[in-house]
């Protein structure tokens, strides 16, 4: 259970029990809390924990030396459980850190907006950084996004090869893009630069 948790920043039985395939994460829960395992309630509720830093780092490493073949499925059902509970935001760095580039970047796309008004700039930066080049490059509207992560960053060096790949890429993507929209912002954004 700790093992298999430890790649959750924040544990709360229904998830526990999604990613060990589980049905008694609560009682794992209160019981660790109860017994003082490096285990601390995040609310009044006790409906969310998280592992102290130092732990849940041992934790991890442990899991990546005695079976590290399965923390990629551990982060797939992290990611599903968050996804389906309405926490894509969070769904996001479980696809990034399980390297399921497909899933994170369709993640990214669809909270996009969201996370330039939601979250802070910088985590959405840090998702667009932690995709290889090869899954950014290939989606329009990742290109375009990570273009104007770096204008929000006052950089614009590289911009116009992702406003490049965007429009390359955009003659090739058939489906719910609304190419108007990425083409406008394409055209914003060189109007900036």
């Amino acid at each position: 259970f700790l093992l298999y948790t430890s790649v959750l920043e924040r544990l709360t039985a229904p998830l526990c029990d999604a990613v060990t395939a589980g049905t008694d994460s609560q009682v794992m829960l209160e019981g660790l809390e109860r017994a003082n395992l490096f285990v601390s309630s995040l609310d009044d509720v006790r409906q969310w924990y998280r592992y102290h830093h130092l732990f849940g780092d041992l934790l991890r490493a442990r899991l990546q030396q005695t079976e590290p073949e399965l923390v990629p499925i551990l982060h797939a059902r992290a990611a599903d459980w968050l996804v389906d509970n309405g926490q894509a935001a969070e769904a996001v760095g479980h696809a990034l850190a399980g390297k399921d580039w497909s899933r994170a970047s369709r993640l990214i796309e669809q909270q996009a907006m969201n996370s330039m008004t939601d979250q802070p700039v910088m985590t959405f930066i840090s998702w667009l950084s932690a995709l290889p080049a090869e899954h950014l490059l290939g989606r329009p509207w990742l290109c375009v996004y990570r273009a104007w992560s770096l204008m929000l960053g006052c950089r614009v060096q590289g911009v116009e090869d992702l406003l490049r790949h965007a429009e390359h890429h955009l003659q090739a993507t058939s489906g719910p893009l609304d190419h108007r929209d990425v083409l406008g912002n394409i055209a914003m954004i060189r109007a900036y630069l």
